[in-house]
């Protein structure tokens, strides 16, 4: 599905997220986000601005595992793009 695309941005990261994000697609986001490197650590962009139908349970998805790559390094995530409210 490739729900998500990581890439590096010279000393940052940057997510580029795109698709359907409705709660049908959760099952292959899971596998996606699980695929996150757990050597992330600085700064993150989340661009939402191609995501199409953000459910809440995917979106929660991406936040909790986000939360959990920066609890044990330092990594300051910011959304642009439209985020889901």
């Amino acid at each position: 599905m490739n729900a998500l695309a990581l890439q590096r941005d010279g000393e940052a990261w940057r997510i580029d997220l795109r698709g359907d994000w409705s709660l049908a697609a959760l099952p292959s986001i899971d596998v996606e986000l699980a695929a996150l490197p757990a050597a992330m650590s600085g700064s993150l962009v989340c661009d939402w601005s191609r995501v199409e139908h953000p459910g809440i349970a995917p979106v929660w998805a991406l936040l909790t595992r986000l939360s959990e790559l920066g609890s044990e390094r330092q990594l300051a995530v910011r959304h642009e793009g439209n985020p889901p409210h």
